[in-house]
């Protein structure tokens, strides 16, 4: 048997979904460990979606590896993150940086949306088409929920984020955030990076105690003032909130909407032009987004427990995710022995001499991630 938890007209629920069985060598078949909501999820829920028939939910999850094809990359028991997009890694565009818009499947192609055949992470098996390119090895000595968000929110901040800071940590950023944890994920994110001062709004409320704990500041309100930002990131659906956004942002500042509009905003076209402002709309991330990301959760630089909360037993989503914190995390325990270090498989290791080592490259196969030298300075592997 294998269950998928679908949102129905009448509410949530599971849902008995065909067991999936490898047909090609590429693929993988996982079993979800930890679980998360991403704010699309919730606004699902919320119902801003109407929903005809049922609908899998889920693309954000940490999973142990059942099966896997011979070209999959991946072996059984291999702990992985599961991207939440669908992407073949090999045509030109994912060479290219843009697996969002991966040739190989339509357009949107993800995990848990609706009218959409991948099916949802909220399940106990899930196939995954493109192994070698969709799973990251994460290290199996530290917990699964660390790197739920590695999935889809955590590439997504760093790749809005890191190109806009650094250079001056003083430079005042704006972070927007959502209904759900996104908007957090981008403060946790800023800071890391290197910024030193970041506000924070959101018109619900509900990551204000977690933002100031974060070390924002939390605004009541979009800032009235204009010219004071840097950077703006905007995880919030809410146009006018874009609108406020943008109209704060010192000359040659830069706009990164990381969340979906639901509605078309009308924009402030002559003064971005005047002031030069950049607006950027993606949800792209590149392979070095979700690299630097898996780094920083690895190393613990991201509060991911602070964002997060506590975990919750898998159980739960049988009476559906409860919002506990904004990115409420669901577990389960492993049902795979760990794989043998004998397999050439090294996920997690400590160097004696003082430099932190990530993620290290199997010989079998197993996608390599990061790794930090004893200098500090940062390397991956193919």
């Amino acid at each position: 048997m294998n269950r998928s938890l679908h949102i129905r007209p009448e509410g949530i629920g599971w849902v008995e979904v065909p067991v999936p069985v490898l047909t090609d060598t590429h693929e993988a078949i996982v079993r979800p460990l930890a679980v998360t909501l991403c704010d699309i999820d919730l606004r699902l829920l919320a119902g801003e979606f109407p929903i005809q028939e049922p609908a899998p939910l889920g693309h954000e999850a940490v999973a142990e590896v059942l099966e896997a094809g011979e070209e999959s990359g991946v072996q059984r028991g291999d702990i992985v993150s599961v991207s939440w997009m669908i992407a073949c890694g090999r045509c030109d565009r994912c060479a290219s940086e843009l697996r969002t818009s991966c040739r190989a499947v339509p357009r949107g192609a993800m995990f848990g949306m609706p009218g959409q055949p991948w099916g949802g992470l909220l399940s106990d098996m899930v196939k995954v088409p493109y192994a070698r390119a969709m799973l990251t090895l994460v290290p199996s000595a530290l917990p699964p929920q660390t790197f739920v968000g590695l999935s889809c929110n955590l590439p997504i901040v760093c790749h809005a984020i890191a190109p806009h800071v650094g250079s001056d940590p003083h430079e005042p950023v704006l972070i927007v955030g959502g209904r759900g944890g996104l908007g957090l994920y981008a403060v946790s994110m800023a800071f890391a990076l290197g910024a030193r001062n970041v506000d924070y709004i959101d018109a619900h409320g509900h990551g204000h105690s977690v933002a100031r704990a974060l070390g924002a500041r939390v605004l009541p309100s979009p800032p009235s003032r204009t010219g004071e930002y840097a950077l703006a990131v905007v995880a919030s659906t809410d146009p006018a909130v874009l609108v406020a956004a943008l109209r704060a942002l010192r000359p040659e500042g830069a706009c990164e909407v990381v969340g979906a509009l639901r509605v078309p905003a009308e924009l402030p076209l002559a003064d971005m032009y005047f002031r030069g402002v950049t607006l950027r709309l993606s949800r792209n991330a590149s392979q070095e987004s979700t690299l630097r990301a898996f780094e920083l959760a690895a190393l613990g630089a991201l509060k991911i427990d602070t964002i997060q909360g506590e975990a919750l037993p898998w159980e739960s989503l049988l009476d559906g995710p409860t919002l506990t914190a904004p990115k409420p995390v669901f577990v389960r325990a492993r049902s795979v022995a760990t794989s043998s270090p004998s397999g050439g498989r090294s996920v997690a290791t400590s160097s004696p001499s003082g430099g932190r080592s990530v993620a290290t490259s199997s010989p079998s196969g197993g996608r390599s991630v990061a790794t930090s030298s004893p200098s500090g300075a940062r390397t991956s592997h193919p």
